[in-house]
C-alpha cells in the first residue's frame, strides 16, 4: 500500500513517467543522503550574526534609529502590507511551478501542492547556506522520498537552474537597457557597488555559459575534465580517482538527458523560463508594496522593480547565506533616492523583513513540517500489507 499523501490536483508522479522520458535511464544511483539540518542551523546562525552585525553597523553610524521603526510600522497601510505578503507567497508558488514545468519536460507531472512544498525546502536551504548550495540537495531528497529517482530529479534541477540563471541575466540586461543612467550614476558615487555589479554580471554570464556547455557540449567537458581529474590525482589533491571519474561520467549522462529534454520539450522550457521570471518579479514586487505601505507614491512600480533587480543582480555572486549584509548595504544605498537619507535604512529593514527574513521563517517551518511528514510516512510503511 502506498501511503504517500496525494494532493487533490493529480499529484506528484504520473504513472509510467519513467517510460515516457525522452532519454535512456541512467544507471541505478544511490539514494540521496539525509537532510543536513546541522549545516542549515549553522547557516542560520551565521545569517543571524550577519544581520545583527549589519544593523549594529548602521546604528553605530547614526544611520538607523530603532525608535523610528515602531511608529513606521504602525503608520503603514495594512492593505499594502498584505499585498506584500501575497507577493511573497506568489514567489514561493512560482518557484514550485518552475520546477514542475521542468519536470514535465521528462514526462513527470508534479501537482501544485507538491511543487510548492519542494519550493519551500529549496528556498529555505538556499537562503541559509553559502552560495545557496543547500537548496537543490534538499529538493532531491524530498523528490526521492516521493518516488522520483535522483537521475530524474537531477535533470529537473539542472533544467530549472539553467532557466533561473537565464531569467536573472535577462532581467539584468533589461535593467541595464532601461536604467543605465541610474546604474552609471550609482557606480560613479560608490566604487563598491560598481565592483559588485560587474562581478554579479560576470558571474551570471559565466553561470549561464557553463550550464550551456555542460548541457550541449558534454564531449568537450569530458575531454577537458578527465585530464584535469588525472592531474589532480597525481598532485594528490583528490583521492580515489576511479570513483571521481565514475561520478563525473554519471554527471555528464545527466547533462545529456537534460539536453534531450530541452530539445524534445520546448514548451516545457518556455514555461520554466516564464515561471522563473514571474518568481523573481514577485519577490521584487514586495518592495513596491512596502513602498506604498509607507505612504510613498512618487516612484512607479517599474522604478522600484528595477532597483530590486539591481540589488539581486549585484549580490548574486556573494557566497554568504542570503547575501546577508551585502544585500542590506546595497539596498540602503539605492533606497536613498526613493525614501530620502533619513528613512532609507528603516525602509530597507522593513522591506527586507517581509521579502527575506519572513521567507526564511515561513519556508523553514514548512520544510520542518514536510520533513516530519516524510519521517512519519516512512515509519508507517513497513507495517502496511503488500
Amino acid at each position: 500500500m502506498d501511503n504517500r499523501p496525494q494532493d487533490n490536483n493529480t499529484e506528484n508522479i504520473t504513472p509510467g513517467a519513467a517510460e515516457t522520458s525522452f532519454a535512456p535511464e541512467l544507471p541505478e544511483e544511490k539514494a540521496p543522503g539525509r537532510l543536513n539540518w546541522k549545516y542549515a542551523l549553522a547557516g542560520m546562525a551565521l545569517l543571524v550574526v550577519l544581520v545583527v552585525a549589519t544593523v549594529a553597523f548602521l546604528q553605530k553610524g547614526s544611520e538607523l534609529d530603532l525608535a523610528v521603526l515602531a511608529p513606521m510600522f504602525r503608520r503603514s497601510s495594512p492593505l499594502f502590507i498584505a499585498l506584500g505578503f501575497l507577493c511573497l507567497l506568489s514567489h514561493i508558488y512560482c518557484e514550485g511551478r518552475a520546477m514542475a514545468a521542468a519536470a514535465s519536460g521528462i514526462g513527470i507531472k508534479i501537482g501544485r501542492v507538491r511543487s510548492t512544498l519542494y519550493a519551500v525546502s529549496e528556498l529555505f536551504f538556499a537562503a541559509v547556506t553559502p552560495s545557496a548550495s543547500g537548496g537543490q540537495p534538499a529538493v532531491a531528497y524530498f523528490m526521492y522520498k516521493d518516488g522520483i529517482k535522483v537521475s530524474k530529479s537531477s535533470v529537473i534541477l539542472l533544467t530549472n537552474t539553467l532557466h533561473s540563471t537565464t531569467s536573472l541575466l535577462t532581467l539584468g540586461i533589461l535593467t541595464l537597457a532601461f536604467r543605465y543612467d541610474f546604474i552609471a550614476r550609482e557606480s560613479a558615487a560608490n566604487g563598491t557597488f560598481k565592483i559588485l555589479f560587474i562581478l554579479g554580471f560576470i558571474a551570471n554570464v559565466l553561470g549561464m555559459l557553463s550550464c550551456l556547455l555542460f548541457i550541449f557540449a558534454p564531449g568537450l567537458i569530458k575531454a577537458l575534465g578527465v585530464p584535469l581529474f588525472r592531474l589532480l590525482a597525481k598532485m594528490r589533491i583528490i583521492k580515489d580517482l576511479d570513483s571521481k571519474l565514475a561520478s563525473f561520467e554519471e554527471s555528464l549522462r545527466e547533462y545529456r538527458q537534460c539536453q534531450t529534454s530541452i530539445i524534445h520539450a520546448p514548451w516545457a522550457q518556455i514555461k520554466t523560463f516564464l515561471w522563473n521570471i514571474a518568481q523573481r518579479v514577485s519577490v521584487c514586487a514586495v518592495s513596491y508594496c512596502i513602498y506604498r505601505a509607507l505612504g510613498f507614491s512618487e516612484a512607479s512600480l517599474f522604478d522600484v522593480l528595477f532597483i530590486q533587480f539591481i540589488v539581486i543582480f549585484t549580490v548574486n555572486a556573494i557566497p554568504l547565506p542570503g547575501a546577508a549584509g551585502a544585500s542590506e548595504l546595497i539596498t540602503r544605498e539605492l533606497y536613498v533616492g526613493l525614501y530620502g537619507a533619513e528613512l532609507a535604512v528603516p525602509a530597507m529593514l522593513f522591506s527586507r523583513t517581509v521579502s527575506f527574513y519572513t521567507l526564511v521563517i515561513v519556508c523553514g517551518l514548512g520544510t520542518l513540517v514536510y520533513y516530519l511528514r516524510v519521517l512519519h510516512r516512512r515509519k508507517r510503511a513497513p507495517r502496511d500489507p503488500e
